[in-house]
């Protein structure tokens, strides 16, 4: 629902676009993307508005890379050197031109790091939208790691941690 809320796109649709991207580098071994060559109609996933959402969201054109870099001193020490390529992993080196610099780094952004991604996102709209995020998605992950304990040890072994700590 956040994805969808703020990106306008789910997680199926990322997953399906990422997929559609490998499928075309490793068919092609290209080196630059351009949109159209991912785009399918008979797929609802890879309409073009999903596709410029993935790409608005997900990339930066070379002058504000390079202006980014520059403004955080990304060259001047080793320490986040990767920073823009975690938050950028696409680049636009010309009008509908895009490179994928480390491939590696692009599926890590989208496997790894979509929930710092929306958590930066709730950030820059204030402190009480990040908080409630923070909040909810903390719920999520509890029930979630609860499940998983139960599902490994049985259900008479876990005890919810709200059943222990009341207040």
């Amino acid at each position: 629902d956040y994805m969808i809320e703020k990106i306008h796109l789910s997680i199926d649709d990322i997953y399906i676009i990422l997929l559609s991207i490998l499928v075309t580098y490793e068919h092609k071994q290209m080196i630059y993307l351009k949109k159209e060559t991912i785009e399918n109609n008979s797929i609802p996933h890879l309409s073009i508005d999903k596709i410029n959402n993935f790409f608005k969201f997900l990339s930066i054109n070379k002058d504000d890379y390079i202006k980014k870099s520059k403004e955080n001193k990304i060259y001047d020490k080793s320490f986040g050197k990767f920073k823009n390529l975690i938050r950028y992993p696409i680049i636009e080196i010309e009008s509908n031109l895009f490179i994928i610099p480390v491939f590696e780094q692009f599926i890590d952004t989208i496997s790894n790091n979509l929930y710092f991604l929306l958590l930066e996102n709730f950030r820059n709209q204030g402190k009480d939208e990040s908080k409630k995020f923070l909040d909810e998605f903390g719920i999520i992950l509890e029930k979630y790691v609860l499940e998983l304990a139960i599902k490994q040890f049985g259900a008479k072994k876990i005890v919810d941690a709200n059943k222990i700590v009341t207040n």
